[in-house]
């Protein structure tokens, strides 16, 4: 891992990697979070 400087700062850089789980980015479990979409709620 490389630390870098900036303005007196440290920036260390995220990692990464692929895992089994990419796939599902962005979905969810309806049976746990709702049916509702966020279009929805925001008419409320």
């Amino acid at each position: 891992m490389v630390s870098i400087y900036i303005d007196g700062g440290v920036f260390e850089p995220n990692i990464v990697s692929p895992g089994p789980n990419l796939n599902l980015l962005g979905t969810r479990e309806p049976g746990h979070y709702g049916h509702q979409t966020l279009a929805a709620i925001d008419q409320l």
